[in-house]
């Protein structure tokens, strides 16, 4: 078998073994300006930057469902950045009631890495409980409102189909909302991985034909 067969067959077979990354980039003009969250997706984060006004959020459940919400913030922000929390509140006849507060006080901001694109965020508040069915409003805030977050809707991330290129293109685009160095891509295993597995074909070919 010809050396780039060895080493593109399992890079082919690779561009399809990982799961689409479920990121959505939001930019909402205004508070009013809601953002859906898409409650049939397994897991989404939802990537903003607020700018001098809070993200408004809108969850339509159509049956009792079990949901987790949470507030990241990349780590680069540093404890000026651990402020940002959120609201839950479900449309009710007349107005709004309240159903949970995210508070940034009460939070750990325990640091993780996010293995795919090798960033690293600080956990906020969260929510994890039973909703009923209805329409949820959700506003990601902080005291001045501003700077990057995360709202996680789900656990894990999104197992919504296979396409490799689509999911490198989300780890640029992450990177990007982040502020991270583009460069720092190597560090993703959609980036090294492929490259390992070619430097070995390379090695295998040279070793048995040179």
């Amino acid at each position: 078998m010809k050396w780039y067969a060895c080493t593109f067959l399992p890079l082919l077979i690779l561009m399809w073994a990982f799961p689409v990354w479920g990121a959505e980039f939001v930019s909402p003009q205004s508070s009013t300006d809601l953002v859906v969250i898409d409650h049939e997706k397994p897991g989404m984060w939802y990537f903003g930057t607020l700018d001098d006004a809070p993200h408004t959020f809108m969850l339509y459940l159509d049956e009792t469902k079990e949901v987790k919400l949470q507030v990241l913030v990349p780590a680069r922000g540093g404890a000026e950045a651990q402020t940002k929390g959120a609201i839950i509140v479900k449309q009710a006849t007349r107005g709004v009631d309240e159903v949970a507060r995210l508070k940034a006080e009460t939070a750990s901001w325990d640091p993780f890495t996010d293995w795919i694109t090798a960033d690293r965020y600080v956990r906020g508040a969260e929510f994890n409980g039973s909703l009923d069915s209805g329409v949820y409003i959700i506003e990601v805030h902080s005291p001045d409102n501003l700077g990057p977050y995360v709202l996680t809707y789900g656990t894990g991330g999104s197992l919504s189909g296979y396409n490799y290129f689509k999911n490198l293109a989300q780890v640029y685009h992450i990177k990007q909302s982040n502020g991270s160095p583009i460069v720092w891509m190597i560090l993703s295993p959609l980036v090294y991985i492929p490259l390992v597995l070619l430097a070995i074909g390379l090695w295998w070919y040279r070793k048995k034909y040179a």
